[in-house]
Order: structure tokens, then sequence, then C-alpha cells
């Protein structure tokens, strides 16, 4: 067995991104967990949704090419509750904002290889205007060498399985491959983030649908614009195909996307564009489902989409079954 380790290991990729070369498409497809899924429609039952968040759990996404293959797992690390100085920055009262890394493996026989780190600090973002850098979403992207899975098989699998914010990664400048941000205003009426290399210079820009974001029913496309202003790529967050998947939708915040791109598209320009995936999901779809059932009150609240403007979101929703407001109280 050690020596087809060894003889596996030689054969393993210098470069795990080596992979992208040659990919036009990925699927990305975020894990359903039933835990938190459970939590939220716990909450609103009672009348309680605002306390959902405290069945928040770290997410996890699988990669697939376009013959199915999976390349990639992400894996977030997260904190459920903790702080700077006195701000809170854990997900249970920050989500979607909070603070987190993504790790990004890839698969293999034996283990699992960390070949992507993904930073994003806090940010006091999607309640106003992008007006200021503390509401700026960012994300670096940082290039991992270390050891593979064959030579520290099972320290790869606490991290894959078990990842603590205890085995959260030190970021090293050196390695970082790309920045991803969102701009000032944000785009006004268009969502935007802007991908850059290390030193600054501009690989692409994305931006979004005007207005309009999200929505369970139908697709919400981003275009990937090169710096000379061509569309070079999109990622697409998908609708709802069947009834299983409307029901997916409603009930919890895993969802579906495809992400575009030339084939001759460098491999790093394609990993920020993965990455920038990632950070598009939890800046418009990390939203806990669609529909909200109140049994309590006899309300039922189904998501439409949201409304942007400047970075500022504001959810539409539709409302059946709303308790009349009591009457005015009148005096003598």
């Amino acid at each position: 067995m050690d020596m087809v380790k060894v003889a596996l290991k030689h054969n393993e990729p210098s470069d795990p991104l080596d992979v992208l070369e040659e990919t036009e498409k990925l699927f990305v497809k975020q894990k359903i967990e039933t835990m938190e899924a459970v939590a939220n429609a716990v909450a609103g039952a009672v009348g309680l949704g605002e306390f959902a968040a405290l069945g928040e759990t770290a997410n996890k996404y699988d990669a697939y090419t376009s013959n199915g293959g999976r390349q990639f797992k992400v894996v977030e690390t997260s904190e459920r509750c903790s702080y700077e100085g006195w701000v809170p920055t854990g997900r249970a009262c920050c989500r979607p904002n909070h603070k987190l890394q993504l790790h990004v493996y890839t698969p293999g026989m034996f283990g699992s290889r960390e070949v992507l780190l993904l930073d994003r600090p806090f940010k006091c973002a999607g309640c106003c205007c992008t007006c200021h850098e503390c509401c700026q979403q960012t994300l670096d992207v940082v290039f991992r060498r270390r050891a593979s899975c064959f030579e520290r098989p099972k320290a790869c699998a606490s991290q894959v399985y078990a990842a603590t914010p205890e085995q959260k990664a030190a970021l090293d400048p050196a390695l970082k491959i790309a920045t991803v941000r969102q701009p000032l205003l944000g785009g006004g009426l268009a969502p935007s983030l802007d991908v850059m290399d290390r030193e600054g210079n501009a690989l692409a820009s994305i931006s979004g649908p005007t207005c309009c974001v999200g929505g369970a029913c139908f697709d919400t496309t981003f275009t990937v614009w090169s710096p000379e202003g061509l569309p070079i790529g999109k990622v697409t967050k998908e609708g709802a195909r069947d009834f299983g998947e409307l029901v997916q939708q409603s009930l919890t915040d895993a969802d579906n996307f495809v992400l575009n791109f030339p084939k001759d598209t460098d491999k790093k320009t394609k990993a920020a564009m993965l990455s920038s995936l990632l950070l598009l999901d939890y800046m418009f779809f990390e939203d806990e489902g669609a529909l909200a059932c109140d049994p309590v009150n006899c309300a039922c609240k189904f998501k439409c989409c949201d409304l942007y403007c400047c970075g500022c979101l504001t959810p539409c929703s539709c409302s059946c079954g709303e308790p009349a407001p009591p009457p005015p109280a009148t005096g003598l």
C-alpha cells in the first residue's frame, strides 16, 4: 500500500489548478444542511424567525466539471459567535456577512489536498449603501503550497471533515492570486465586483442584473467582463428546474451555480472567477430559503427577489394569511 501511495504521489500534478486549463464549465452545488433547515423551519413555525440564525452552519460546496467529475470540495470555517473589539463578526448574528475562510480542496484516492484559501473579513453590508470601505465586500484568493494528503492524510482528513477555527490558516501575501472587491456604491443599480491580481491590476469585472436579484423560480446571471470591456464568461445561479428543486430552494439556502469561461482563460483567472461565484452566493443567495411559514399567526411569506441599489438589498416578498392589525384605541 505504501508503494502505491508513493507512485500516486509522483503522478500528482505539481499545480492542482492545472485541472482548470481544459475546463470551460464548472457546476457548483451547495450541500443541504439538515440541521440548519430544521432550525429555520422551527423558528418560523413558532413566530421567532429572527432566531433562525442560531442554527446557521458552515457552508460546504462541491464543484464538478461538465463530464460529471468532482474537481473541488469547498469547506467554510467560521465561528458561530466572535467579536472584533465590540463588533460581533460571527455567523450566528452577522450571517451572511460574517467573517469566514473557505478552504478549496482537490479530492484524491487517499485524501484531499488544499489548493486555495479564500479569506473574507466581516463587512457591514447589505443594509445600507456601499459608501465606505467598511461596507465593501472583499475576498482574498491565496494559493496553498503545503504537504499533500499522501504525506499527512490524518491532518487533511481533519481539515476537510472537522475544520475548526483553530485550524484556520494564516494568509501568505506572497502566494496571493487575486482579490475580489465590491466597488464603492456597489455598481449602482447593477451589482458589481472587481477582480484584481496581487499587484492590483484588473483581471476582470462582474456585473449582475439591474435592480432585481435572485428568486427561486428563475435563473440569475452575472456577466464576467475583460478589462477591455468584452464578455468572457458568466456566473449563473440556477432557478428551480422541477418541483423538488423548488421545495429545496424554498426551504433551504442550498443553491446550484454554473460557471462558464473560455477554455484559453488563464487558470489563475479561472480560480478567481470560481472564488467570485462563492462570494456572490454569500452576498445574494444566503437567505435561508424563499418560503417562511408562521402557523402561530396563520401567516405565510414567499420571497420573490431582492431589490438592489448601490449595495443595499431590500427583500421583495408576497404574503398571505397575515392577521389584521388591531383597531386603534379610542378614548371615551
